[in-house]
This record gives structure tokens, sequence and C-alpha cells, in this order.
């Protein structure tokens, strides 16, 4: 027989709300302490948009009957479905003094704390219900997930563990314990969580985004790009999914894709500051300047998980473009030493608006500061002195929209103190006795994010610290003990113990023929001074250094080396060692040879800048450009560089190749080559003069 009450019931069921509420009303005129009946009213009135009616419903029954435990469940339950959180929680405080072992209760209390930002509060509420109901999954489950967001790792690793053994394939479980495992240091256990997580489940699309980022951050980039791209087809709403595809695909270089990709992400979910610096990044590498600069102020958002820079609590206000005609600004570090240097360059962009320029920099940088073009002063404490206006360094390039058409700018900006320079170029002749002084920094500071791959070992460097006629100079602070062997034999000097700071780096620099460094604060230091730097870069560069170009708009004293493939140093330190020696191949200059020697006929020998040559002086082209400049299309060198970066164990063949000025470069660049000169006259002064020869077919 169907009752009022499944009448009442039926009418909420088939949300026919209005009709419910007189129905549970007569119910409950009859009978007042009809449960079910005051429950579903409460919940139909809130469906009805009259929440506080429903709320009002079961305050005044509570205050008819203060002891009535389910009213005050359900008074809890109504009000954190209509987001009065506090009320939920003051409600079911008041049940659980009734009933304090109600595990429903605490759950709820636990759920709603957690919500609250009370995570402490929450611990103890699960903890309280598991001990009653050990064997609730839920409850362990819950308990692990506030200890997760307080960094309490190894107590969620416990509860995470508790919560397998109740259920054993709940996946995620396995991933919120792989996500534990994985702050924990203790990567390979994560992942076989996380695959775990996916057996149970192998569409969760927590467990195929957070497998792909585990194995990003051990370079199996291939299979990361399979599991995201799987995650967004199987969750094309899952926004997160979106943007770390994006992520990964700007890690492999797929810039284009990256963004159209993070544009998914930022459609499902926009104002994603961590997602705005990253797409930033990704047209800054690819050297779209307009639209990188855009966001790339999202680096120190509120909203961003991980900001790169923190706004400093400063009595005057960051400088948006006003006017500095008369004003002074004080530039405030940010991030690492290498881009506080590369953007000192803009003080005098300040200069020239009218400002008087101070820095606050770090110890190390300040003494550097104080010789940089357009800089007043330099402080390494929060300023006492008034300033009208402060900037990040970093933001510079944002408010004079550095690009292609403005950059570098006046070089070079940074001097060396001249008293340490004479002191460091008499140090260092004397270590080289006449050999080529070369500068050497093979590894960063080891809490940079990609140290592990921008960093080498001295070893790796063997092939190249071997080669005569080079006198090495290290430009690491600290010396290294696998230093000492080519440090014994005299191929490398140490200069760690005099180096203090920057400046001191700076006349180091300034003594030297050529600095080979990766890609660090030295970099930017010598490439700020003009100095002629090799920068050694692996296959996921920087976004400052872009892809493919061999040369780079911020430093033009600069040449880029680049890993063919990630890991890859091997390849790319054979070409360096090819143009050392190609550095090193015409310093010896026999007795009474000047730049060329004359010989029979129209001959002549001649040392250009990639070896001996013999040429026809009166050619216009090749001869003449030889004589005058020691080279001839080295434009076209540069580009046959370019082209052999990516096929560095392949064999060459160039026809037309006439004396042989591009042909020595480029054997030193292909495994072997075959130069062809269709015209005999040309082709016999193609000699083999250099080492470097391979071989000539007419």
């Amino acid at each position: 027989m169907t009752t009022a009450y499944d009448t009442a019931l039926g009418h909420f069921h088939n949300q026919q709300f209005s009709a419910s509420v007189i129905g549970f009303q007569e119910i409950l005129a009859l009978e007042p302490r009809h449960m079910p009946a005051h429950y579903h009213l409460g919940q139909a009135l809130h469906a009805l948009g009259r929440t506080q009616e429903g709320v009002e419903h079961y305050e005044a029954l509570l205050k008819k009957y203060p002891d009535y435990l389910e009213a005050w469940i359900n008074l809890g339950d109504l009000c954190g479905k209509a987001g009065m959180a506090e009320g939920a929680i003051h409600a079911w405080q008041q049940a659980l003094s009734l009933d304090c072992e109600s595990v429903l209760v605490l759950n709820n209390l636990g759920l709603t704390c957690s919500n609250l930002g009370r995570p402490e509060d929450a611990v103890r509420y699960f903890r309280q219900a598991a001990a009653i109901a050990p064997d609730r999954h839920d409850l362990w489950l819950s308990l692990g997930n506030v200890l997760l967001g307080l960094a309490r790792f190894a107590d969620a690793e416990k509860a995470f563990r508790q919560a397998l053994r109740i259920d054993p394939h709940h996946a995620q479980t396995h991933n919120n314990l792989a996500v534990t495992l994985g702050h924990l240091d203790r990567t390979g256990e994560a992942i076989d969580a996380f695959r775990l997580a996916l057996q149970a489940d192998p569409n969760l699309a927590d467990g195929l985004n957070n497998l792909a980022l585990a194995l990003y951050k051990l370079d199996a980039r291939d299979e990361s790009l399979l599991l995201l791209r799987r995650c967004v087809e199987q969750h094309p709403a899952y926004a997160l999914g979106w943007a770390n595809l994006g992520m990964v695909l700007q890690g492999v270089g797929q810039l284009e894709e990256a963004v159209r990709v993070i544009d998914r992400a930022l459609a499902l979910t926009p104002d994603q500051a961590g997602w705005l610096w990253n797409q930033s990044l990704a047209y800054l590498t690819m050297g779209d300047f307009n639209s990188g600069w855009q966001h790339f102020e999202q680096r120190y958002a509120k909203g961003k998980a991980d900001p790169q820079a923190i706004p400093p609590e400063l009595p005057f206000p960051m400088w948006r473009g006003e006017s500095l005609l008369g004003k002074r600004i004080l530039l405030v570090k940010e991030q690492g030493f290498g881009d506080q240097i590369q953007c000192l360059r803009f003080a005098q962009n300040l200069v020239g608006l009218g400002a008087e320029v101070g820095v606050w920099l770090h110890p190390a940088l300040a003494p550097l500061a104080t010789g940089v073009a357009g800089v007043h002063v330099a402080v390494t404490d929060a300023p006492t002195d008034a300033y009208d206006f402060w900037a990040f360094l970093m933001s510079l390039p944002v408010h004079f929209n550095a690009g292609f058409d403005n950059l570098p700018g006046v070089m070079p900006y940074v001097q060396a103190d001249a008293d340490k320079l004479a002191a460091m170029r008499k140090r260092i002749d004397s270590f080289a006795k006449g050999r080529l002084r070369v500068g050497i920094n093979w590894a960063g500071n080891p809490s940079h994010p990609n140290d592990r791959h921008r960093s080498l070992q001295l070893a790796d460097l063997a092939v190249c610290l071997d080669l005569a006629g080079i006198a090495w100079v290290s430009l690491q602070k600290d010396r290294a003990p696998d230093s000492d062997p080519w440090v014994n034999r005299g191929s490398l000097l140490p200069l760690g113990d005099e180096i203090h700071d920057f400046s001191d780096t700076a006349a180091v620099i300034a003594a030297l023929d050529l600095v080979i460094t990766i890609d660090s604060a030295i970099a930017h230091l010598a490439g700020a001074m003009g100095a002629r730097t090799w920068l050694l870069l692996p296959a996921n560069p920087d976004y400052r250094w872009m892809l493919e170009r061999i040369d780079s708009p911020w430093y033009p004293t600069m040449k880029l080396w680049r890993q063919p493939k990630l890991g890859d140093w091997a390849t790319t330190l054979v070409q360096v060692e090819r143009a050392l020696l190609q550095e090193t191949s015409g310093q010896v200059v026999a007795a009474g040879f000047g730049r060329f020697m004359p010989l029979a006929g129209h001959q002549r020998l001649v040392r250009g800048r990639h070896g001996w040559f013999v040429y026809n002086h009166h050619d216009q082209y090749v001869g003449q450009a030889l004589e005058h400049y020691g080279e001839y299309g080295e434009h076209e060198v540069e580009l046959f560089a370019l082209i052999m970066h990516g096929f560095p164990a392949c064999d060459a063949v160039e026809v037309g190749s006439n004396i042989g000025s591009q042909s020595v470069p480029l054997s030193r660049l292909a495994r072997r080559l075959y130069a062809f000169e269709p015209q005999p006259t040309i082709g016999k002064y193609c000699c083999p003069v250099g080492p470097n020869w391979l071989g000539l077919g007419l």
C-alpha cells in the first residue's frame, strides 16, 4: 500500500519539488518526528532555491528537540550543500556532542574542514573515524589526501598503504600513493605505483597524467607523450592533461603544437598563471618576442604554484611604465645570477628615460654591477633610500619590448676592474706561455632544475683538455678534485680560490682569448663583456637561446654549440675539438713568414682562418679574400656547420671545391669529405697543405 510519504518521495525523485514540499509538510503535521520527511523537506526547499527556509525549518525543529541527533546531521548536510560550510561544521559538532563515535559525522567534519583549508582539524577527525571504523577504505584515503597536502609524506604513505590493504585494486589510491612516493624521491617506486593505478583503471586521468610526468623527468619522453596524448583523448575536458602535454611538447622542441595545446588547456580553465608562463616561454623559444613577453609577467602572479619571483615589500610602487624623468628607480634581483646579468643591460635604457638607476643584488653580483653602464648604485640589502619606483630586472625586456630589432643594445655593458684585470692577466699569461688562453666552465648550480642536462663532468671534456697549444683556465668557483690530472700536467689553471665574486670572474674572462661554458651565469657574464664565447647547450635549451640558431641576438660575440639529441655531449664536444684544432692550427708561423709567402709565379701561400692555402693572388674573389681577410665565404661555412650539426656521423660531398678554402673546415665537420673541382687549373692549388685534408677528385 502506497503511503503519503511514498507519494511525496516520488514527487521528490521526479523533481516535482513543489508537490513534494506540500506532501512532506502534511506528513510532519501528523508525525512531527518523521525524520525522513524532515530531511527531504529541507532538500526539496534547497532544490527550489529556498535554502534559507530549509535551514530555518531544521533550526525550528532543533529548538523543540535539541537532542535530535539526526536533525543536527541533516542540518549540517543541508548547510554543506548550500555552501554554508561554517554552519555545517557547527551542526555536525553539535551532532558529535550527542554521539562522539558517529563515523558519518566525523567523516563529514573531516571533508568539510579539508575543503575550508583547515587540514589539521581534518586530520584529527579522519583519524578518529578510522580508529572507530578501521576497515573503511574511504577514511584512510581521505586521511592520506590531507596528509599529502600538508607535505607530511611519510604519514601519508602509511595512510594510503592502509587503504590499499583494504582495497588493493583502488586506482586513485595507487595514484595518490605514487604522488607521495615521488615527493619522497622514491621515483622507481612511484612509477610502479602509477602503473598499478593504470592496471586498476587504464583510463584514470590522474594516473595517465602523473605517470607521464614521472617518466618525463627520467627523460622517457616518447612514452610520456604517448600517455598524455591518450589522457586528453580519453578525457578531452581534463585541462591539466592538456597543460602538461603542452609542457612536454615544449621539452621535446615541438613548440608550435605546444602553444596550441596550452590554448586548449586555457580554454577549459582560463587565467592559469603557470600555463600562461609556460606558453610565454614557448613563444620566446620560437623567437616570437611579441607573443612571449605578453604573459612573461605571470612568473610572479599570486595564483602561480611555484612563482619565479616574489614581489618585495617596499614603500614605493612597482613601475608600470610611468614617466621616469627626474625619478629614481630600483631594479630588484630575481631568479639566477645569469638572468640578472642579462637584464642589467637595460639600465642604460632607463637612464635614457631620465631615471637614476639603483640595483638591489646578491653580494656576489654587487661589485660587478657598480661598473655596469647606467647603474648609479648597487646595494645588497633592502634600501633605506627613497626611490620613486621599483621593477624586477627580468621585467625590463617586457617594458622595452626586447626583440631582434633592438637587441643586443649597447655592447659591451660590463667591464672588468682595471686593477684586477692587470693582476689576473699577469697570472694567466705566466701560466699560458704563449698558448691559446681558453676559460672553461663545465658545471653550474646543482639546484638548477635542468642542471643534470646542462652540466658536464670534467672528464667529458678530456678530448678537448688534452689538446696541445691550449692553456685552460678554470672558471669554476670551487676547485674540482677531478681536475687534478690536468692541473698537475700544466694543462689547467685552477683559480677557484681567487674568485670571490663576479668582478673577480670578469677579470679572468677579460684576460682570455676564448670562453667555453655551459648555460650558466658565466655565459651571460662573458657575453655581456663582449668576450668571445662558445656556449655548450643541451638539446632542451633555455628559452633565450631559442632552437637551431648558432648565434644569439642577446650576445653578438657568442657562438652556440648544441647537442644533436638530449644527453649526447660526445658529438658536440667532437665538433668543439675540431674547432679548437682550427683555432690553434695557425698559431706557430715559420721564421721569415708574414701572413702570406710568395711562391712561384702568381702563387702565394697564406695562413687563413682555417689553415694554410695556396692561391693565385690575381684571383679577385677567393684569392683576394684569403689575402686580405684570411677567409672566403665564411657565412657559407657557418651554414655548413648548421647543416652538419644534425648529421655528425655522415660523409659529405663538395662539388666545386675551388682551392679548398671551405673544404678544410667542412672536412672537420663531416666524418669523411669527398671534394670535387672540375677545373684542373684551379684544383691543382687544392693540395694537402694542412693536417686535415681528406681527398680531391678532379
